[in-house]
């Protein structure tokens, strides 16, 4: 496997995660919404088509947009908290597909 190849498969995987833990906080938001009148969710937001989230990343505030209609996960960075400078952006089925190929399923 080539370094090219390779560095692929970490951002693949390291975009996967992202996506997996914005997953697992909507969930638990909603649950703790269902058990919790009173339960916030500034970091979480679903909007039609559009599901945002923001996370700390290191000391970098982070916006994961995660796009249903165009099937696309968009990751911003939040800079001096007055605008989103693009990080990343990932076709959610190829980034499916990628994971799937590296755990060799």
């Amino acid at each position: 496997m080539n370094t090219h190849t390779h560095h692929k498969h970490d951002r693949a995987f390291a975009l996967l995660g992202t996506l997996s833990a914005a997953l697992t906080l909507t969930l638990a938001l909603r649950v703790a919404t269902l058990a919790t009148p009173a339960a916030k969710g500034e970091m979480v937001s679903n909007v039609g088509e559009y599901v945002a989230m923001t996370t700390k990343s290191g000391n970098e505030e982070v916006l994961a947009v995660l796009d249903n209609r165009d099937e696309l996960l968009l990751i911003y960075k939040v800079v001096n908290q007055s605008k989103l400078e693009i990080m990343g952006r990932e076709s959610l089925p190829a980034l499916f597909a990628a994971a799937r190929g590296q755990a060799g399923g």
